[in-house]
């Protein structure tokens, strides 16, 4: 139970911790430096050998980072991992904010604030019909194939859900989305997936893919040592009940393969926010494994983030005029369902 005067901490992942704390005007230069270094060590946690880790503060208020370790250790996170993730903590543990306060110190609400609907407090139910995957697809599709749009990955998005509030607007929020309050869930098929996350994939890298370069040039990865031709603008994915597969073609001296990236997903049943897991490598050339896995890994993930948090954006806005956020990712009929939520407000943050 929280101790009385202790303020109520909101459940928000490390992830979303950082996300938003890199937004923050009381935390100085070398803060936000820290809080990079401590984003790349957490890049691969998120897929370990487990199919279900919720890296997510304690709500009570109290040890919320010793917490997280804790959890990936009895999850069966591998010694490396375990290591990897303390260091990040420590980064974390150490920042401080220019009045004193800890970075935890973030993540609160205020016991008098119970009742203003501004106050971060528990995710409320969205009350939107459910949007038929095909009817959604269709509006992506038609984005694709405009050729006065570009192909960039916020200008579909945008332009087909402004589509989608046109011609079906009890779909979509018609008024600003609350403070920490859910908004629609999107569907993806398979077919329209594919092409957001190439163009993902080539946006991450760098590139601009237009009309008349629909399948842009590889780009290299260049560790030193080795290097990795990457096709970027050949990703494919496939979906399965829970699990979600991005293929990423890539070529080295020895030629050409395909390395297969698995993610866990959540489902209806099993919720687990942006949360997915992974093999400890990659599937495929063992060599490209040993030596790229991380990475590749790393990159499958930023790709379906990329989406996910473009789509989410597009849907609406909240209270404080700032597009949505991807809130959680799940698997439902074949589809990766990307369910929008307003952000949560941070004391000292702007509004």
């Amino acid at each position: 139970m929280r101790p009385p005067g202790r303020p109520k901490k909101t459940s928000l992942s490390l992830r979303d911790l950082i996300g938003q704390a890199l937004n923050e005007p009381t935390i100085s230069d070398k803060g936000k430096s820290l809080l990079k270094d401590a984003s790349k060590l957490l890049e691969g946690l998120q897929h370990g050998k487990t199919t279900a880790l919720d890296l997510r503060l304690a709500r009570d208020g109290s040890g919320q980072f010793e917490a997280v370790i804790e959890q990936a250790s009895e999850l069966g996170f591998s010694d490396r991992q375990v290591i990897r993730l303390k260091d990040a903590i420590g980064i974390l543990a150490q920042i401080k904010l220019k009045d004193g306060r800890g970075l935890e110190d973030l993540l609160w609400t205020d016991s008098d604030d119970i009742g203003n609907p501004d106050r971060p407090g528990d995710v409320t139910v969205p009350d939107f019909p459910r949007i038929d995957v095909s009817v959604f697809g269709g509006f992506l599709e038609a984005e694709l194939k405009t050729p006065s749009v570009g192909l960039e990955l916020d200008a579909i998005a945008n332009g087909a859900l402004a589509g989608l509030r046109k011609q079906l607007p009890e779909l979509l929020p018609r008024e600003p989305i609350a403070v920490g309050a859910l908004g629609a869930a999107l569907p993806l098929a398979p077919k329209i997936l594919e092409p957001l996350m190439q163009l993902a994939a080539v946006g991450k890298s760098g590139g601009k893919p237009n009309q008349d370069d629909p399948k842009p040039k590889p780009i290299i990865w260049d560790d030193g040592t080795s290097e990795l031709v990457v096709f970027v603008g050949e990703v494919t994915t496939k979906t399965g009940k829970d699990v979600l597969s991005v293929t990423i073609p890539v070529a080295t001296d020895a030629g050409r393969t395909e390395m297969i990236v698995p993610f866990a997903m959540g489902n209806p049943e099993r919720v687990a926010g942006l949360v997915a897991a992974a093999p400890d490598r990659p599937v495929g050339d063992a060599l490209i494994a040993d030596i790229w896995g991380e990475t590749l890994i790393a990159f499958a993930y930023q790709m379906v983030l990329e989406v996910a948090d473009s789509i989410a954006g597009a849907s609406g806005r909240d209270v404080s005029n700032k597009r949505l956020v991807a809130q959680g990712l799940s698997l439902q009929d074949g589809a990766l369902v990307v369910q929008s939520q307003a952000r949560f407000r941070i004391r000292g943050g702007s509004k």
